[in-house]
């Protein structure tokens, strides 16, 4: 009689085998997930030690001031152009830096207080707060208690803005037609709180990488709307929900749905105006009562355009465009939107 090729004993060593395989490449799929899992806990890590929370600055001409708001102390930064004209009527602009981060740093990164001596406005960074005793932090964005701390510990940042504005107009001259806010990240969507319960002082807004988080939202008048997104925002997703960079627990609505409000609000025309800005910036805008404009930076990151990449953002391969300056089009984007 043959006996079989393939007796008993190579079967049970071929599934012996076969078994380990598959352990040692399921654990291998598991090793890779923790690599990555570990890679991206180290750059939201390096992106918030990369935005410390102190406000120092080494951009020249910048004033640290303190006031207090409800018996908590806060602060800003404040750059006047050296430029303006004792009495002359000047723009304000407030610029949110993002969660985490800090006033001085988003002085440093953006430029404003460049572009505000060339063109002679007057520029306020607030710093948010973190629940300690240094400036810096986040936002207290009305989004509900369980999308941040600042919610959590219901910071009045409305009141600290409207202090804050409130201190300016009472030493300098301020054009109450030229009052504008942009911000980065959470300080966008901060952006997008005060448009809702500020519409009396705001003119225009310009946030960036972010979305309106904030359920009610009924401003008095209509505000003018300059939106920047990236079309890969890995942090605030253009579509919405949470992508592979967005803190834990969060989930945010789709920027559409934001576009689609501010719209519907100013009363836009269906028609939009497409036009190319740079090499991968496509703006679209709405005629309205007050304008509304969606530029989305193709293949973009969770950045501020038209400035270097971070440390975090090279990391994490976050493409940040330089085609695309957001400091210079938010500028453009007030000057031509001036409260009628």
């Amino acid at each position: 009689m043959k006996r079989f090729l393939f007796g008993p004993r190579f079967w049970l060593a071929s599934c012996l085998a076969v078994f380990v395989g598959a352990v040692a490449t399921e654990s291998s799929a598991a090793g890779r997930f923790r690599e990555k899992r570990q890679e991206r806990a180290a750059a939201r890590k390096e992106q918030r030690q990369a935005q410390d929370s102190g406000s120092t600055s080494t951009v020249a001409g910048l004033t640290t001031v303190n006031i207090s708001v409800g018996g908590s102390p806060r602060n800003y930064l404040l750059y006047v152009p050296k430029s303006l004209e004792p009495g002359a009527a000047a723009p304000l602009v407030v610029v949110l830096h993002g969660g985490g981060a800090n006033a001085g740093k988003m002085a440093e990164h953006t430029g404003f207080p460049e572009l505000a001596e060339k063109e002679g406005f007057i520029v306020a960074f607030p710093n948010g707060t973190t629940g300690g005793p240094k400036g810096g932090g986040t936002w207290n964005t009305g989004s509900g208690k369980g999308m941040g701390k600042a919610e959590k510990r219901e910071v009045d940042d409305l009141g600290f803005v409207k202090a804050m504005l409130a201190e300016i107009k009472a030493k300098y001259t301020v054009d109450p037609r030229r009052i504008y806010a942009t911000g980065v990240s959470k300080g966008g969507m901060f952006a997008y709180y005060l448009a809702c319960n500020m519409s009396d002082q705001f003119a225009a807004i310009a946030p960036v990488s972010a979305t309106m988080v904030n359920p009610r939202c009924e401003p008095a008048q209509a505000v003018a709307v300059l939106h920047v997104h990236g079309t890969k925002d890995r942090n605030v997703p253009l579509e919405g929900g949470s992508g592979d960079m967005t803190g834990p627990g969060y989930s945010y609505p789709a920027v559409a749905r934001t576009i689609d409000f501010w719209k519907s609000r100013d009363k836009c025309q269906p028609k939009e105006t497409a036009t190319k800005v740079g090499a991968d910036t496509t703006c679209r805008a709405y005629s309205c009562s007050r304008d509304v404009t969606l530029c989305l930076i193709e293949g973009g990151g969770h950045g501020w355009p038209g400035k270097p990449a971070l440390g975090w953002q090279q990391k994490m391969d976050v493409y940040i465009t330089q085609s695309f300056d957001a400091t210079a089009e938010a500028w453009k984007f007030f000057e031509a939107h001036p409260k009628p």
